[in-house]
């Protein structure tokens, strides 16, 4: 698990501003994918990592492997699969789109979570989006300390409402998946 969390995804990119990280404590947002071309990209770069090739059963296995596998484990490896998609973008997407790619990465990483057996309960969720929050503002050189404190404020059902307001409304903006769940499910790669 360490070693596949230690691998080099892609460059450095910027996922979440404070804007962003307004928006993960339960501003709504528009569907932004329709009106960004690069986000669209990057979440079929997502979709096709994870789905197109045996990253998904990779990840379960590792996941079953691991023994425990915290919400922390989870939102590193969401962020650097959204940084590589980011990167594979060539950095072109809106600004005030980026919190959307890492939750909407997050999700997929959660999914497969869950079908290897991980309790993805809404607590897990919500610990996992603060961590993504948490390891971006740390990637920039940030202490994140100030910040963890304020989220011992935040209700974990609100953050959990969030992935899975947004993992409704990105439903079918990612590759076909089904046939490599099963396999990630079953455990066979």
């Amino acid at each position: 698990m360490e070693e596949m969390m230690n691998q080099p995804m892609g460059q450095e990119a910027s996922m979440m501003g404070a804007e962003q990280e307004a928006s993960m404590m339960g501003a709504e947002q528009e569907a932004p994918i329709e009106n960004d071309q690069a986000l669209s990209a990057a979440v079929d770069i997502v979709g096709q990592e994870l789905y197109a090739g045996e990253t998904a059963v990779k990840i379960g296995e590792a996941f079953k492997k691991a023994g425990t596998v915290t919400p922390k484990m989870v939102a590193a490896m969401a962020y650097k699969l959204a940084q590589k998609a980011d990167t594979e973008t060539g950095g072109e997407i809106l600004e005030e789109n980026l919190a959307y790619l890492g939750v909407v990465t997050l999700s997929e990483i959660l999914e497969i979570a869950g079908a290897s057996d991980i309790d993805v309960n809404p607590e897990f969720v919500s610990k996992a989006m603060k961590q993504l929050v948490l390891v971006f503002v740390s990637d920039q050189g940030m202490d994140a300390s100030a910040l963890e404190q304020q989220f011992n404020n935040i209700d974990d059902k609100d953050f959990a409402k969030f992935e899975g307001e947004v993992r409704s409304k990105t439903e079918g903006q990612q590759v076909e998946q089904e046939p490599m769940m099963e396999a990630a499910e079953n455990g066979n790669g």
